[in-house]
Order: structure tokens, then sequence, then C-alpha cells
């Protein structure tokens, strides 16, 4: 409605200027105008000056948008080859749907979306749409903080945020293992437990107190692990797409294929955007969801995290989770045209063949796309074509509609609630890595059963 006020402003005052030039033009010359110079000059003329403002702006963002790679030819499809499989013995996740997986789940299932925010505002005083965790008050936390730190006044809202999620996950995670090496070695001595590696995915740019918060906090959940047998690490992060969440999916791979030390190994992201000042920030470069950016980011949170078991030797109970190689879109996802892009098919044509996994059984399809259609569609697209057996509506989950977008905990998350879903159908299913604007990727998770096979 905006951009039709704006544009019929625009034709109106063309409109006025020319009739006004033109009726001077003729009192200054006394022209008495016949009927075909009104029409040539009173209708012909600011019609023909609307319609060449309107091409030379066609024109001028068209020189100015990226250009398209070229098309890859049709026998050129994406390969996969077989990627290390990883045992994973757990998985944990909380955002702002709930505090589990199968809760997260279920609110994707029922299509749940974010709410406007009371107490996120825009600029111009107006709530903006958010999936804030409910249970989570800023106030209480940063009370908590500043007994603990005494800089707590330099840690935002998003990272007081981010670390409350984290420590539940985390807990679990560690609990799990606990459980794993006393079912498989007993109950042994402090110093005779192996050692268990923590990696962890922070979110770009934050500050070394915050960074800080999150290592105390996640080594304040690790309590039953003995300190000395624990390894904290932070994942470096990657360079984002400026218009990407927060690409942490290659440093995340990274740590996950880490085979070079046999034993257990926590791999956990964690993200918070529920601070004014992301929100101010994201406001200023047009990445917030609004009237005139529908296309830009809901704000959410989320901690999301694997446990994984790496050796020779199987790990009972473990599920297997496998990544295909990351391929490159010809276009950005949100460019004009971009929707036949088929790089996400493709590669699952080549991908699910070479590890033999039979598409009849795949129970569920688990994406990170969000509210806007290109991602969605992709997702669904590829979900009714290669999964007859599965209603795009309902078996493909859309978690970034539930959820909002969770930056550095978006990869992790949509593995976790993959894994989940897998485990509770004891069937295969399947994550697709879509938020990148240019990268694609999936990844398959077999239950235990199958992994065994």
């Amino acid at each position: 409605m905006r951009r039709f006020l704006k544009y019929g402003a625009l034709a109106a005052l063309v409109f006025a200027l020319v009739w006004l030039a033109v009726i001077i033009w003729w009192q200054e010359t006394r022209t008495l105008p016949s009927g075909p110079d009104i029409a040539l000059y009173l209708f012909a003329l600011p019609a023909a000056l609307l319609l060449a403002f309107f091409l030379g702006v066609k024109a001028v963002r068209a020189a100015r948008a990226p250009k398209p790679a070229p098309e890859a030819a049709p026998d050129a499809a994406p390969q996969a080859p077989r990627h290390a499989r990883l045992a994973v013995l757990a998985a944990a996740a909380s955002a702002g749907p709930g505090t589990s997986a199968q809760a997260i789940l279920d609110a994707c299932a029922a299509q749940a979306r974010a709410a406007l925010d009371p107490e996120l505002l825009s600029r111009a005083g107006y709530p903006v749409f958010a999936a804030r965790h409910a249970a989570l008050d800023t106030a209480t936390l940063r009370l908590h903080a500043a007994i603990g730190a005494a800089s707590a006044a330099d840690i935002p809202d998003a990272a007081l945020r981010a670390c409350a999620l984290a420590e539940p996950v985390a807990q679990a995670l560690v609990e799990q293992a606990d459980a794993h090496v006393v079912a498989t070695q007993g109950r042994l001595p402090a110093g005779q437990r192996p050692t268990l590696h923590m990696d962890v995915a922070l979110p770009a740019g934050w500050t070394a107190a915050a960074q800080r918060l999150a290592l105390e906090t996640l080594a304040r959940a690790a309590a039953v692990w003995p300190p000395e047998q624990l390894h904290l690490a932070l994942i470096p992060p990657a360079q984002a797409h400026p218009d990407a969440d927060s690409d942490t999916t290659q440093p995340l791979l990274r740590a996950l294929g880490a085979h070079d030390l046999p034993g257990l190994r926590i791999v956990l992201a964690l993200d918070s955007a529920i601070d004014a000042g992301v929100i101010g920030a994201w406001e200023d470069r047009g990445a917030l969801m609004g009237p005139e950016t529908p296309a830009g980011r809901v704000p959410g949170e989320s901690a999301a995290g694997l446990l994984l078991v790496t050796g020779a030797a199987p790990a009972a109970g473990a599920s297997t989770l496998v990544f295909s190689p990351r391929v490159q879109r010809g276009r950005p996802a949100d460019a004009r045209g971009a929707a036949s892009d088929t790089t996400l098919g493709e590669l699952a044509d080549a991908f699910l063949p070479e590890e033999k996994i039979d598409t009849a059984q795949v129970a569920a399809v688990v994406s990170d796309a969000d509210h806007r259609g290109s991602r969605t569609l992709e997702s669904v697209g590829l979900t009714a074509r290669l999964f007859p057996q599965l209603d795009p509506a309902k078996d493909c989950l859309v978690l970034g509609t539930a959820c909002g977008a969770t930056g550095a905990a978006t990869t992790l998350l949509t593995l976790a609630l993959a894994l989940e879903a897998s485990r509770a159908a004891q069937a295969p299913a399947l994550a697709l890595l879509t938020q990148d604007p240019l990268a694609r990727a999936l990844a398959v998770v077999l239950p235990p059963s199958s992994s065994a096979a």
C-alpha cells in the first residue's frame, strides 16, 4: 500500500509539473491548443516521462545487481563423495518454543510463529516479532551475573540470555557422557576418566567479558566431570556472508569431524538476538523484519549441542550423522529468479544414493528455513519431490518460523532436531541447511538400529 501511494504521488507530481509548464507556455505564446495538442502535451508527454523514469531505474538496478555465476552443464551435477560417519550419542537443544528438542519439534509441527514482543521495540516505537524464551528474565540474569563477575556491566543482554540457554543443554550432554562412561567402563576414579572435549561456537563479535561468561557457565554446567579431564575450547568463527545470520557451518563441520583424539566430544553452539542493541543494529542495515523489510530476520535465541563418540569401535545406542559436501547455488537465494535454482535438489539426488539411503524410509525433514518464501519453498519442494510418503506441510519441519533467527546455533539446532525426529520415528531423517544465501548442504541422521546394521 505504501509503495502504491508513493508511486501515485510521483505520477501526480509529474503530471502537475508538466501541466503547469505547458499551460504557462501556451499563455505566454498565446496559443489556442487543439484536441491533439491537449492529448499530446497534457497526457502523452507526462506518461512518456514517467515511463522513461521507471525504465531508467530498472536499468540502473539491473546494472548494480550481482552477476549470477554461469549455469552448470546439465551433466555436471554436484558430486557427493562419502563423508566421515559420525556417531552421535545424544543431542540437546533449547530455543524460544521450548527447553527440549521434542518441544521445539512440536512447535515446528504446529507451525507456530514468533509473536510481537512487548519489550523489543523498533525505532518508531512499535513492538517487533521475536521468538523469545519466555522463562528467561534478563534483569534476573544480569543480577546473577553481577554477583559472579565484576565486568557484568560489559556483558550485553544477548550474551546473558544465550549463556542461560546453554547451561542446561551442556549439563544434559555432560550427564549423558557420564552415563556412557559408567555403562561402558564402570565408575572410574577421577584421574582415570577419559578426557571430555567440549568445543563451543559463539557469535562473532562477542566481547572478551561475554566469552569469559560463556566458558564459566559451561564449566559450571560440566561440574559432574572432573575439571582436569575437561577440555573447553572456542571454535574460531568464520567470516559470515553479509546476508547470512552467522555462518558457523564450516567451523562446526571441522569440529564435528575432528577424529584426532578418540573419546567423547561435545560440540555446542549458542546465540541470542533478544537484545535492544541487536535489534537496533539489524534495523540500521535493513536486516530486521518489518513493514519495509518483509525479508528481514525475526530475532530468536537458542543453544544446541551434540555428544559424539570418536574412535574405531562403534558405540552402542549411537545414531549416525552423515554430512553432504557443501555446494554453491548459481545465484543468491533472494535474488530475482532464484527460485528456479536446483542446486539443493541435485545435491540430494547425488548424495542420498551414494549413502544408500532408501528415500521411502525417511520419516522427517528438518530445515533451517524461516518465514522467507525462498528458503521454505526450496525445502518443501525437495520434500515433495523426493519423499512422496511425507506430507510437505506437516513432515517438512521449518524451524526458523517458530524459533526465529538463531544465528550461530542454527546449524546445531537443525541437526539436534533431526536427530530427535529420527530417534522418535526409529527411521532416517534429513536435515537441510539453507540459511546461507549461496551455500547449500544436507545431512542424514540414521537411528541406532540402522547405524548398527
